[in-house]
């Protein structure tokens, strides 16, 4: 059972029927539907284990797509390298932000630079293995304060939101 599985068990048959009509994100290639990988993990609020999800996480293609999920339904446990208290702390600083934030834009950019392979990264943009390594030489040096701007600039021209 992947963790996403069990995150919606227990739900009352209202939502339930709701989470059926509004449909799953697609979650194919996930590392946590891997048979080798313990669902519970996501779950252990211990350090060491939320060490180890956040290192599955990490090396997740549908790490973003898993984080996003979880800030729409507030799920518990690590999803998308946050733990549910990261989460919450992070819906508490974009509430509180004097102007907008491009939430896809600034997990595009922790995309980008993570240990993410360029070429997983490229199949997940959708564009070519020097493109990332020139998004990545663009944007993971350069000042937090004009990262946004910048990734906003790029990933609207690759069409990627």
């Amino acid at each position: 059972m992947t963790k996403h599985q069990k995150a919606n068990m227990g739900l009352g048959l209202d939502e339930l029927v709701m989470l059926l009509n509004t449909g799953l994100p697609d979650f194919t290639g996930a590392v946590c539907a891997e048979p080798w990988v313990d669902p519970d993990v996501f779950f252990d609020e211990t350090p060491a284990g939320v060490a180890e999800a956040k290192a599955l996480c990490a090396r997740c293609p549908v790490s973003d797509v898993c984080l996003s999920y979880a800030m729409s339904v507030s799920e518990q446990g690590t999803w998308g390298t946050y733990t549910e208290k990261e989460r919450k702390q992070l819906r508490r600083n974009l509430n509180s932000a004097t102007q907008m934030v491009d939430v896809a834009a600034v997990e595009n950019r922790r995309l980008l630079c993570s240990s993410q392979s360029a070429s997983s990264l490229a199949r997940h943009f959708r564009v070519s293995e020097r493109t990332i390594q020139r998004w990545r030489k663009e944007l993971c040096a350069v000042d937090a304060t004009t990262t946004d701007a910048v990734i906003t600039r790029e990933f609207a021209g690759a069409g990627v939101a």
